[in-house]
Formats: structure tokens, C-alpha cells, sequence
């Protein structure tokens, strides 16, 4: 229902896409864990794109871009496309959700002051917003300031997972309990019927004005899933297939399009609640869509008694948790890289200033345009074996690591996005070994981008969480100083960091050194493979 107030529409609309579109995607889709709903940034994007449209049109228009999205997303995969989200750059991601972030904030301060901003855009609104502040309606005001607490209290607690409901539960018992005319509530701008939605078509008139905002949406859901498979991933190491899940998101878009459901996703933050709660599967989904198909059939004209400064709240926090979720990476791309830094600012701007659908296709040509600029080599991963007389024999990289024994791994080519993506499927997979020590060498390299140093570290994190090693050969200082200013020299510790020095081998036979030592101090404990 928030989700849908970012959009401006009936916040039904938002619970309806919660139905069939959640058990379409789980139903069909290759990552099994994945929740297909609504996403913030999907509905501001939609809300953008109906926004000089009024009455029955809007409501048309809405259906028939759902429809839209999910055919083009059902192209995409049917053509196995599911390696395009990668030609989008974690920078132009990370400006364009932390704008997406500030105009959740920014578009919900009118249901908190309960005061109509008017303006072109955001900035405008704002100011004509901040410049009214003493016609805010304080019962309004006091009680989403009040929500706003109650949610970040519950956050804090043992019930954390139920604080945004608990926020607007309570808001709600408060609204009826106590009579307060002046504040909004949603059943002052929307009728919610108990029952299922009706059959809608289409109007195949408007698909003109929008098959842009189509695309738009399109890449945007299937790039905001792109991390679901890999933050969740199927139980039993069964690999997803990213354009099956395509397929599922456009699948679940078409079929929600008859039924009254906006543009939907896979949600990370729904995914990530589903997991919580205790999936196994992708009945998990199932059981989601139907649970709330039975919940608004019996009893869904309650939802309007919530107050929209309540919803309001939630989407601020929500908001703003995302900003501070950010802010890190957003520091951390700006200290290693001036030219995705620059990506990060322009498409960030653009968000805020023209719209959101504008920042998605600026975002992507600006992506393509610095991979171009930087990848004139495909990345090269080979293997590194010691031999006598102090040389080594170069060969293909293991599949996997082997307990008990050192793979020294040689890095040529170079690290941007796309790039880091190809390379980090080529690294040998753990798969229950322990005791091993891998050595990465990247002796020549002046400097690393930030997908490249997220690699890394994720990298070091499997290892270490498995009982092994990874030590870093043949580092510049150029490189060695973007580790420092992002903290990763802590992480992996200054010890697994070999500087390079003018002999050729000299830092890799440290490291050889360093990792032999430390195998035979742990092997009698370690059962070797078999």
C-alpha cells in the first residue's frame, strides 16, 4: 500500500499486485527464494510516468504499462538476454537508488505536514513545500513524527521484523481511539472493497506515450534483481538461471496486468523477509500471494482507517535507511574512481532534476560508454605453478580449491564491470575445502575499480568463513592506497598485502612462502580430500 501511495494511485492497486504476480514469479521463476512484488523504486518510476495523466485514463494507462513491462521483459529472456544487467555499473545503480531514495523522502513530506506542495519538480515542490511550513496541520504532523519513532524503537527490538506493521498498527488503533478530523487517512483518497480484483484489458492506445517508461521500468526491475540469486541462493547450490528469471518478471507482469496489479520485480527486501521468516521454497511465495488474496477478500475495507501520515512514515524511514545503507558505498566509489564517481553524480542528478525514467537511459549509455573507454581486454585468469629453478609453469585455473595446498592465480586484462562479473565466475569455488591459501597476483595493475575491490572482498570473505586464506602478490602503491582509503586493508589484514618490489618474482615467492607456512601450521588438523 506505501509502495503504491509513491506511485500516487489507490493504494488497492498495491495490494493487488501482491497477489497473482508474487505466485506467477515464485511459481516460475529459477531462483526459487525470490519474491516478484513491488519495489520502491519501481513505483516511483511508474508514478513518474503517469504523472500528467488524471481519472479512468491513469487507471488504463497503469494497467497497460504493467502489460508492456512484462512483455518486454519476457523478450529479454526469451532471448536469453539475462547477461545485459551486467553492462549496467554498480556507480550509475547506486547514484540512481540513492535518488530514488531522497524522492520516496521528498514525495511523502506532504502526507507527513499535511500540506499540497505545487512545482514541475521535486526541487520546486520542495521549496514551495519548506516555504508553507507554518500551515502545517500539527495533529498530522505529530502523529507521523510519532510513527516514525515507534518504527525505529520496534527496529531496535527483539520484534525488528515486524516493525514497519507494528508502526502503522499502532498509528491506526491511535486514529480510531482518538478523533482527529484534520488527518488524512486512506480511505479519504481511495475506496477499498473487500474482495478480488476484477478482469482488466489493456487500452492499446496509449502503448505510444508509454514504451519508453516501459523500458524504463523493464531494466530496472530486472537490474534491481540482478543480486537476489547471489545474496539468496537456491537451497541445494542449484544454480539460477538470470534469463529464466526474465522470463518469470514478465510472466508475472502480464498475467498481473488483467488483473489490476502494477509493474512488479523481484524485491530484494522481500526476499530478504522471506528468507527471515523461514523459506525453504518457492512455496513460500505461493503461500504469500494467497495468504493476501484471503486477507483483502474478507477483510480489506479496514485498510482504510490507516492514516497516510502512518504510510508516510514508513516510506521516510524506509527511505532514509536506504540513504544510510548507501552512504558508505557511495564514499567508497568516490575515493577509488573519479570517472565512476562522475557516473554516480550525473545519474544521480538526472534523477532528481529531469526524472527517473531519464536517469535509467542516461545511466545506461553512460555505463556502455566508460566500459568502452575501459575494457580494451577481456580479463585473463590463469594458474601459477611453481617448478625448480625458481620458475613457474602457467595453466588454466582449477575449477575448485584443494584442501591443504596453495593456487596462485595470475590476473590480466582489465577490471571494470562487466569484466569483474566474467572473472568472478572463473575463480576456483570452494566447495567444502579448508586449509587452502589462495594467492591472487596483481603485479602491474595502477589501479582497481570499485566492482573489481567488492569482488575482492567478497572473495576473501568466502574464504576466510571456510577456514582458508587469501593473500594479495605484486601490489603498487596506487593500488595499496586505494585498499587504505577503503578500509579493505583491514579487512584482509596488512599481513595477506605483499608489496611488489623491482625483482620480478620477489612478492610472489614471499607470498608462496607465507601461505606454505601457514598450511603446515593448521595441516595435522585437516583432513585432506579424498
Amino acid at each position: 500500500m506505501a509502495q503504491a501511495l509513491i506511485a500516487n494511485v489507490n493504494p488497492i492497486y498495491g495490494l493487488y499486485s501482491g497477489m497473482l504476480n508474487t505466485i506467477v514469479g515464485s511459481l516460475t521463476s529459477s531462483s526459487s527464494l525470490m519474491i516478484i512484488s513491488l519495489t520502491n523504486a519501481l513505483a516511483l518510476v511508474t508514478g513518474s510516468a503517469l504523472l500528467n495523466l488524471k481519472g479512468e485514463v491513469k487507471i488504463e494507462a497503469l494497467f497497460t504499462l504493467t502489460l508492456l513491462v512484462g512483455l518486454i521483459q519476457l523478450i529479454l529472456g526469451l532471448f536469453k538476454l539475462g547477461g545485459i544487467k551486467r553492462f549496467i555499473s554498480d556507480s550509475v545503480m547506486t547514484g540512481f537508488i540513492a535518488a530514488a531514495a531522497l524522492l520516496i523522502i521528498a514525495g511523502q513530506l506532504k502526507h507527513i505536514l499535511g500540506i499540497n506542495p505545487i512545482g514541475d519538480n521535486v526541487i520546486e515542490r520542495s521549496y514551495n513545500l519548506f516555504s508553507r511550513l507554518a500551515g502545517a496541520d500539527i495533529p498530522t504532523l505529530l502523529l507521523g513524527a510519532g510513527t516514525i519513532i515507534i518504527i525505529i524503537l520496534f527496529k531496535r527490538s527483539r520484534l525488528k521484523k515486524f516493525s514497519d506493521i507494528l508502526g502503522i498498527l499502532i498509528g491506526s488503533i491511535f486514529i480510531l481511539i482518538v478523533s482527529l478530523p484534520s488527518v488524512a487517512k486512506v480511505g479519504d483518497i481511495a475506496k477499498i472493497t473487500n474482495g478480488l480484483p476484477g478482469f482488466a484489458l489493456p487500452n492499446l492506445r496509449l502503448i505510444p506515450k508509454l514504451a519508453a517508461a516501459a523500458m524504463a521500468i523493464a531494466l530496472l526491475g530486472l537490474t534491481q534483481s540482478a543480486g537476489i540469486s547471489s545474496a539468496f541462493p537456491n537451497p541445494g547450490d542449484r544454480r539460477s538461471d538470470p534469463s529464466k528469471d526474465f522470463n518469470s518478471q514478465g510472466l508475472s507482469n502480464v498475467v498481473g496486468s488483467f488483473f489490476q496489479a502494477m509493474p512488479s520485480g523481484g524485491s530484494l527486501s522481500a526476499t530478504g523477509i522471506n528468507v527471515v521468516g523461514g523459506a525453504k521454497s518457492r512455496w513460500a511465495g505461493i503461500y504469500s500471494g494467497i495468504i493476501l488474496m484471503m486477507v483483502v477478500g474478507v477483510a480489506g475495507n479496514l485498510a482504510e482507517v490507516i492514516p497516510l501520515t502512518s504510510l508516510a512514515a514508513l516510506l521516510i524511514v524506509t527511505g532514509s535507511l536506504v540513504l544510510i545503507d548507501r552512504w558508505p558505498h557511495m564514499k567508497q566509489i568516490w575515493q577509488i574512481s573519479k570517472v565512476s564517481s562522475l557516473a554516480m553524480i550525473v545519474t544521480f542528478l538526472t534523477a532528481i532534476v529531469v526524472s527517473l525514467e531519464t536517469a535509467i537511459y542516461t545511466g545506461v549509455l553512460l555505463s556502455l560508454g566508460l566500459y568502452i573507454l575501459s575494457a580494451a581486454v577481456n580479463p585473463q585468469l590463469s594458474e601459477l605453478i611453481p617448478i625448480k629453478d625458481r620458475y613457474f609453469d602457467e595453466t588454466s585455473p582449477p575449477d575448485k580449491l584443494k584442501t591443504n595446498s596453495v593456487t596462485i592465480l595470475q590476473v590480466r586484462g582489465n577490471f571494470y564491470f562487466a569484466s569483474v562479473f566474467e572473472l568472478e565466475n572463473r575463480l576456483p569455488k570452494i566447495n567444502g575445502c579448508v586449509n587452502a591459501v589462495v594467492i591472487i597476483r596483481l603485479r602491474g595493475r595502477r589501479s582497481i575499480g570499485d566492482t573489481f575491490l567488492n569482488l575482492l572482498i567478497n572473495y576473501n570473505h568466502d574464504l576466510v568463513d571456510s577456514g582458508n586464506r587469501l593473500i594479495l602478490a605484486g601490489i603498487n602503491k596506487t593500488v595499496y592506497k586505494q585498499f587504505v582509503k577503503s578500509g579493505f586493508i583491514e579487512e584482509i589484514g596488512h599481513e595477506n598485502v605483499i608489496p611488489a618490489t623491482a625483482r620480478l618474482q620477489e612478492s610472489l615467492r614471499n607470498a608462496l612462502v607465507l601461505a606454505n607456512h601457514w598450511i603446515g601450521k593448521n595441516k595435522d588438523d585437516i583432513r585432506p580430500d579424498t
